[in-house]
C-alpha cells in the first residue's frame, strides 16, 4: 500500500509541474500576442503556439480534474491551487469560443 501511495505522490508531483509549464506557456503567449503588433513573424508564431497552449490547457484540465476526483483529500494545496488556475483559464476560453460562437 505504501508503495503506490508513493507514486500517486510521484504522478501528483508530475501533474502539478505540467499544469504549472503550461498555465506559464499560455501565459507568456498571451503577452506576446498582445504586444505584437500587425502580421509580423512573431505575431503568427505567438498565434500558433497560443493556440496549442490552449489545447493543451483544456487536456490538462480533463486529467486533472479527473485525478482530482479520485484523490481530493490527498492532494496538496499547492495542486489544487494550479487546478483552480487552469480551470480559470479553461472558463475564459470556452467563454471566448461561446462568444464568437454567436
Amino acid at each position: 500500500m505504501r508503495a503506490r501511495e508513493a507514486r500517486m505522490e510521484k504522478f501528483e508531483k508530475r501533474l502539478f509541474v505540467s499544469g504549472v509549464t503550461i498555465l506559464v506557456a499560455f501565459v507568456a503567449t498571451w503577452l506576446v500576442l498582445q504586444n505584437a503588433h500587425y502580421h509580423t513573424a512573431v505575431r503568427e508564431v505567438a498565434m500558433s503556439a497560443s493556440n496549442v497552449a490552449s489545447f493543451m490547457v483544456l487536456v490538462w484540465v480533463v486529467a486533472a480534474g479527473v485525478f482530482a476526483v479520485l484523490r481530493w483529500r490527498t492532494t496538496s494545496l499547492a495542486f489544487r491551487l494550479t487546478l483552480g488556475a487552469n480551470l480559470g483559464v479553461t472558463t475564459l476560453l470556452v467563454a471566448d469560443f461561446l462568444r464568437f460562437r454567436t
